[in-house]
């Protein structure tokens, strides 16, 4: 084996494990720049379909968030940013709950259900012990000589 294997390589590990844990204050900066453009484009887009309060709500939330980012990105953004993203990874496991498991009783268990009172195997998968094999004859494919 070559050295760089044995030793591994830490840029090929973050594709799997993340960003590092510590980032400079100009990547945090840039990240809150950015989350900020995307909360005043959609205060915007609120303002423009008539829902003033609510898009009042997102462009002053932009704006804290740009101003934690550009003053203190390493303390008060970092913090925001950990505070935000627990909050997503909450409402997503919510709502995987609350969309999923509708689907799962609503769809699934009534075939269960009907599958289980036709007693149909779509599949035919019963062993049949009277049988001698279960082999399926077929024709012999023609290009067996030139498979290429």
């Amino acid at each position: 084996m070559s050295e760089s294997v044995v030793r591994g390589r830490p840029e090929a590990a973050a594709l799997f494990l993340g960003p590092p844990k510590a980032l400079d204050a100009s990547a945090l900066r840039r990240s809150g720049i950015v989350r900020a453009g995307v909360a005043w484009a959609f205060a915007a887009l609120l303002f423009f379909l008539g829902r003033s309060t609510v898009g009042s709500i997102a462009a002053t939330l932009g704006t804290i968030t740009f101003l934690l980012a550009i003053a203190s990105p390493t303390r008060g953004y970092a913090a925001l940013s950990k505070i935000v993203d627990r909050v997503a990874e909450l409402v997503g496991r919510l709502l995987a709950w609350v969309l999923l498991a509708p689907v799962f009783f609503l769809f699934f268990v009534p075939f269960r259900f009907l599958f289980r009172r036709g007693l149909n195997d779509a599949l035919a998968r019963g062993f049949d012990p009277a049988r001698p094999s279960y082999w399926s004859p077929h024709d012999r494919p023609r290009d067996l000589e030139k498979p290429y």
